[in-house]
């Protein structure tokens, strides 16, 4: 519906962190663990599987708060499946964005690059969470999704 497009591009933040790195052994990681079937493994997958159709649904709701909630799920389950893929520094920043998130995760394998959250505020780019990111080196991105072509940064 038009009113759960309207809140995702009003709370929508993507910032650069400016960390980043190779995922080539995080994924190496991954895919070996996945490929002698380990049960825990496994399991995390399944869990973020259901993770992104719980999403599917919050977004589609229009419910940023839990669509958030799951973003920070996914992204501690993403860290279980791969250990490292957060550099200190982007843990410090996502410490520092909490109180102004309903949940954020980098973008991709991890290890820096494109940091993704839903803000507790509207148009988070030049507010407390803008202010935030900043302060720790992160260019903050102006965002829109275009529905037809996924997410415009400009």
């Amino acid at each position: 519906p038009d009113s759960a497009r309207a809140a995702l591009d009003a709370h929508l933040c993507v910032a650069f962190t400016g960390r980043t790195r190779l995922a080539r052994g995080l994924l190496d990681s991954v895919l070996r663990s996945w490929q002698r079937r380990d049960a825990g493994m496994l399991r995390v997958f399944e869990a973020l599987a259901a993770s992104a159709h719980a999403m599917a649904h919050a977004l589609q709701a229009g419910d940023m708060a839990r669509a958030g909630a799951l973003l920070s799920e996914y992204w501690a389950r993403k860290k279980a499946v791969a250990p490292g893929a957060e550099p200190a520094a982007v843990t410090a920043m996502l410490a520092a964005i909490a109180p102004y998130v309903h949940g954020a995760a980098l973008a991709g394998a991890g290890g820096g690059g494109f940091l993704v959250a839903i803000s507790r505020e509207a148009h988070p780019t030049h507010g407390a969470l803008g202010a935030a990111l900043r302060a720790h080196g992160a260019d903050v991105c102006a965002v829109r999704v275009v529905y037809e072509h996924g997410v415009l940064l400009a």
